[in-house]
């Protein structure tokens, strides 16, 4: 299985990286080293460890998913 994050901002030594399903966390800047604001990546499980490869629609995927997991958090509330 695929899993889409996005780079929210690097900041020396770590990178923030939002991922498909709202979570947010940090990765070692070395893991991307060219990785800049708003570049959307694929993580893909490989044999011995976690590749990860460059992907345009990453960003897109990412802000989707997430703006449906907003939606349906509000839709479950208003009841």
């Amino acid at each position: 299985m695929n899993e889409f994050f996005v780079v929210e901002g690097v900041d020396g030594d770590v990178i923030e990286v939002e991922f498909g399903g709202g979570l947010r966390s940090e990765l070692p800047a070395a893991w991307l080293p060219d990785a800049g604001a708003e570049d959307g990546y694929r993580a893909e499980v490989v044999e011995g460890g976690v590749r990860f490869v460059p992907d345009d629609r990453a960003v897109r995927i990412v802000r989707e998913r997430n703006k449906q997991t907003l939606l349906d958090f509000h839709d479950d509330h208003d009841d």
